[in-house]
């Protein structure tokens, strides 16, 4: 593929990602495809089969640039650090976005887990990493004597996805962050990891 024709099918995905974002799979027709990324509708089929096969690129797309999101949050010299930072970075992410569209992984997962696999094993693929990627640092905070010994790692980083996805749902319908950092702020008090700069922003160092 040409110079062209990559900026071309990259503009493409980043219009359909947004789009996707904000009104779900079901909720994007082929004209609002056109419409938002200024791509006639055979230009669309040159670079992407179906609209299915779009969402499932967008879906990967989204799913690189979260690892990337794990990847730069969970910073920090010590695990609770890591945590308090993990937690700011979901906080002062939604509310870039004044809340609006939510977690794609989420959204897309209550849409089309049942109707399409394919779509189904990216967003497990996300909340897995997501997963490991906590239990690990809970495992060094166990280790590190920062949470309490008997705190199984596995369990709590379950606890902490299935809450944080809830907490953005419940933010998204009221439309204020207060929600999502409330639930934030229960996981902090409860890990013991400083709630206050979870809940008011503000990034730490140690």
């Amino acid at each position: 593929m040409r110079d062209k024709g990559i900026r071309t099918r990259e503009r493409v995905l980043a219009g359909a990602t947004e789009i996707f974002h904000r009104q779900g799979f079901s909720g994007t027709s082929i004209h609002d495809l056109i419409r938002v990324t200024g791509v006639k509708k055979g230009n669309l089929y040159h670079y992407f089969s179906s609209k299915e096969e779009m969402g499932l690129q967008v879906l990967s797309r989204a799913r690189d640039d979260f690892f990337r999101f794990l990847e730069n949050s969970l910073q920090g010299d010590r695990p609770s650090v890591q945590l308090a930072n993990h937690f700011d970075s979901i906080i002062r992410y939604h509310e870039s976005r004044n809340l609006v569209g939510g977690c794609i992984f989420g959204n897309t997962a209550l849409e089309m887990s049942d109707r399409n696999d394919t779509y189904r094993d990216v967003i497990h693929s996300v909340f897995e990493e997501w997963r490991r990627r906590i239990r690990d640092v809970l495992k060094s905070a166990v280790r590190f004597g920062e949470v309490r010994k008997d705190l199984d790692p596995e369990a709590m980083a379950r606890n902490i996805v299935a809450t944080v996805e809830g907490g953005i749902m419940v933010a998204r319908a009221s439309r204020n962050p207060a929600d999502l950092k409330a639930c934030l702020a229960v996981l902090a008090g409860i890990l013991g990891i400083d709630g206050e700069t979870v809940t008011h922003g503000g990034k730490q160092t140690g």
